[in-house]
């Protein structure tokens, strides 16, 4: 690209924005630029980055792990190119990114499971790799106008569900009993939305379970210790770190069995 040269300031490069305040680079364009070659390392010191977008373009190699050191990293996008090799572990350092799109690589290996701990992460793509297992799965339609009850029978459905997510919506009904079922899932969020009943004893079988957040709905209501059983069952799930209920329709006491929760646990609402 002729405009990335030394008589232009970078901030005034093809496809680069920068902060108006400091002058790093927090957005870097280059979508469909028919670039070749591979990502150099360094791109891991451009710590102000928010934005990448590389697809569709002709590059090749590993995606570095100096990608997982963009702390502030929002959006990836290395669709559509030749990167072979394992994601990077490291991505899940990346706590703020929401999109990231790998689709259409020669990616292989195992996909990083450890992704469900981006909480904020609401795109993924990956379909078109060469992951060497079944492949997990992230259901993730958080922030949207979407309606109606969740399927009756997501373990049928979703057999390999690492993630089910469906935040800020205006889901009704009962949640699915079925869910607990899909003995894989690590996050489960459906927190602000219109969900009726009682939560499902059986989530007790959830053993890889790290988040539960079903805050801000119309849960509970029933009067008695039977609506908040769910929280004795709960102790089995030994790996839950984020657990909330608040603002929810539950009345009676708390069981004791709270103090048998997780000894991971960092959030409990």
């Amino acid at each position: 690209m002729t405009s990335w040269n030394h008589t232009l300031h970078y901030c005034n490069w093809t496809g680069v924005t920068c902060g108006a305040s400091n002058g790093r680079v927090t957005i870097l364009n280059l979508h469909s630029r028919e670039l070749v070659g591979t990502i150099p390392p360094s791109i891991g010191n451009l710590s102000s980055l928010t934005g990448i977008d590389l697809g569709n373009n002709s590059l090749r190699g590993g995606i570095p792990q100096g990608i997982g050191l963009l702390l502030q990293l929002q959006h990836l996008n290395l669709s559509f190119n030749y990167f072979s090799g394992n994601i990077p572990t490291n991505l899940t350092y990346c706590e703020e990114l929401r999109v990231l799109d790998l689709q259409f690589n020669d990616l292989v290996g195992k996909i990083v499971d450890q992704l469900s701990s981006l909480s904020k992460l609401n795109f993924l793509k990956l379909k078109r790799n060469s992951h060497r297992r079944h492949p997990t799965l992230y259901f993730s339609v958080t922030q949207n106008l979407l309606h109606g009850q969740l399927p009756a029978d997501v373990r049928l459905t979703l057999p390999n569900l690492i993630v089910f997510a469906g935040a800020v919506n205006s889901f009704t009904g009962p949640i699915p009993v079925s869910l607990a079922n899909a003995s894989k899932l690590h996050v489960i969020d459906f927190s602000q939305n219109k969900l009726i009943g009682d939560v499902p004893t059986s989530f007790g079988k959830l053993k890889t379970l790290v988040r539960l957040n079903f805050e801000a709905n119309r849960l509970g209501g029933r009067g008695t210790y039977e609506g908040l059983k769910f929280l004795d069952f709960l102790t089995n799930c030994t790996n839950l770190m984020v657990l909330s209920f608040a603002t929810n329709n539950f009345r009676g006491e708390v069981p004791y069995s709270i103090t048998n929760l997780s000894t991971v646990l960092r959030y409990f609402l």
